[in-house]
């Protein structure tokens, strides 16, 4: 981190209220707390059980009614798959009996119609005016068949729908409150909360909304502050404009190609709704067919790849067999080969559910022991990815089958967002050191894939993950690129507590508050420039609390009129706050 020596300034009174950097505590109480608590997280890797155990613990209701909803929710989920079912089949035996009906009129008409009317003595008028009829009985048989089976199939798809949205919602409902790790998830998340910030003295001293609108304001101050002091602590952020293109040694392409080229993977990943939503890339208009799952057909065209390619989608794994929803969903994945890099692709989606949240908030640190090296990361992230690659898992099969039938590729792992997280734990769980001259990471024996094959690791910005010696200790095998305005990778428990402790520290001076905001507010800061700079250092050296950061070699990008790369050295520094 940056130093905190305070400037020699005129310090005024709401300033002088504020501990001196010489007297802030060496550690705050919640870091303490931490290191208290951390060693009971420390679980071996060797069983997914013993690392899932953001499981553990109550539910957010009672278990006796978290277990009532449950039940309750699958039998309403049994119920809506049997009506849905029952009334496919009506609509298709509806749609059957109506084309065999207007089929059999249409025979009969034309039938008619065409009759030999042996009392009209003209023969030529009689076949003139058989010909008219037959055109007009196929075209009025025609309009109605269109129109029947147009209302079957909208009837058909809106029940779809109807039953979908229903389904979905009472998932959700049983995610929140049934008896299931993302119940326990959410009631640990609350817990966490409320303890972490009962130790307060707002929050001793006053009522709830009390508390928020203390919080409330002295989160502002701080947003103020350093806002005030942003082009100052800009300047000592050691950060390098790359203007040459170096290749990498896997994939062997130029930086900047592969990092345009693997980010169409983690957007694809979304999905086609998505995509569309953002009108990123094309239209995709795609439907299910017996070839692939629309988003697979998505996920091809996104990424220019072959629909052949896509080997597994979350979208079609196991998807809709299990009625209960006894664990939570698995991060949303891909995996495909991608033959103009060589190499066998995994990507992972971002947060897009309740499931893919609380893996976010699941936000303890866990003490890990890597191919990379030792350290402690985010629980939740380190929980998911632990579950995605483990050895006997659908997801590691695939890649061991495509590796093995191209013995040439390597393993490419790409993400966004909290994908991004999970793919560089996942990258980290299955690597180890190499001693091949410009390869730094290969595949390792324990991760039960083709040993020895070169493997790297793309994440657009993603959750701080690592602790700082072991983000680190991945440079070589995580490149990780992220905007310059971006804020979740600032975001671990850490910096969370971190924004605890000083609005505690802000709030506690009456009127410092009113008195920052004033500085802050002046058009130009003038002999205020210093006072500013010396109080967020202030406020900077009670931020104590161990923090995550991204980890690998970081990159940030900025857009004006054009995209512009640069290379963070300093990594603790940058995303400390």
């Amino acid at each position: 981190m940056m130093p905190h020596t305070p400037l020699p300034v005129q310090l005024s009174s709401a300033e002088a209220c504020l501990p001196s950097i010489s007297a802030a505590p060496s550690r705050s109480p919640l870091s303490t707390s931490l290191t208290h608590r951390r060693p009971d997280l420390h679980h071996s890797s060797s069983s997914i059980a013993d690392v899932v155990h953001y499981a553990s613990g109550p539910t957010l209701l009672p278990s006796r009614i978290a277990e009532a909803v449950s039940d309750v929710a699958v039998a309403a989920r049994a119920s809506l798959r049997a009506a849905s079912f029952l009334v496919d089949v009506s609509l298709e035996s509806v749609r059957f009996t109506t084309s065999f009906a207007l089929d059999l009129t249409r025979k009969v008409l034309v039938g008619a119609a065409t009759t030999d009317a042996t009392f009209i003595q003209s023969k030529a008028m009689v076949e003139g005016y058989s010909a008219r009829g037959v055109a007009i009985i196929h075209q009025n048989v025609a309009f109605v068949e269109f129109l029947v089976q147009a209302s079957i199939n909208l009837m058909q798809s809106s029940f779809r729908v109807s039953a979908s949205i229903a389904d979905e919602s009472i998932k959700v409902f049983d995610e929140l409150f049934g008896d299931n790790e993302t119940s326990r998830a959410l009631a640990a998340f609350i817990a966490t909360v409320q303890h972490e910030f009962s130790k307060t003295k707002c929050a001793a001293t006053g009522g709830g909304l009390t508390t928020f609108a203390t919080f409330a304001r002295a989160m502002t101050t701080f947003a103020f502050v350093q806002t005030a002091t942003y082009k100052r602590t800009a300047r000592d952020f050691n950060t390098k404009t790359l203007f040459d293109d170096a290749l990498m040694p896997f994939p062997f392409r130029p930086l900047a190609d592969n990092l345009q080229h693997f980010v169409r993977y983690a957007s694809a990943s979304y999905g086609s709704n998505f995509l569309n939503f953002l009108g990123l890339g094309e239209s995709f208009l795609f439907e299910n067919n017996e070839q692939a799952h629309a988003n697979e057909w998505a996920f091809a065209n996104h990424a220019n790849i072959s629909v052949e390619d896509v080997l597994l989608s979350s979208y079609t794994d196991d998807v809709g067999v299990s009625l209960r929803c006894s664990k939570m969903a698995p991060i949303v994945n891909f995996v495909a080969v991608d033959r103009e890099r060589q190499a066998v692709v995994l990507a992972c989606r971002g947060t897009l559910g309740m499931s893919d949240l609380l893996v976010d908030l699941t936000a303890d640190y866990q003490d890990v022991k890597l191919g990379c090296g030792e350290g402690f990361v985010h629980r939740g992230m380190y929980a998911a990815a632990h579950r995605l690659s483990a050895a006997t898992g659908t997801v590691a099969s695939v890649l061991r089958q495509a590796l093995e039938a191209h013995p040439t590729y390597g393993l490419v792992v790409v993400g966004h967002s909290l994908g991004g997280g999970i793919a560089i734990l996942v990258g980290a769980l299955w690597s180890c050191r190499s001693s091949n001259f410009g390869t730094a990471f290969v595949t390792s024996h324990s991760s039960g894939l083709p040993p020895g094959r070169p493997i790297h690791v793309f994440a657009y910005g993603p959750p701080p993950t690592a602790d700082p010696i072991l983000a680190k200790s991945m440079v070589g095998l995580v490149t990780t690129v992220i905007h310059h305005f971006d804020c979740i990778p600032m975001l671990s428990m850490g910096a969370v507590l971190d924004l605890r402790d000083i609005s505690e520290l802000l709030a506690a001076c009456k009127g410092s508050s009113t008195e920052i905001l004033c500085k802050t507010a002046e058009e130009s800061y003038g002999p205020s420039e210093d006072w500013l700079w010396s109080l967020i250092k202030t406020l900077r050296a009670h931020a104590q609390n161990e923090k995550l950061y991204p980890p690998g070699t970081v990159y940030l990008t900025m857009s004006a009129r054009r995209v512009v790369l640069r290379a963070c050295e300093d990594v603790v520094g940058r995303f400390s706050e």
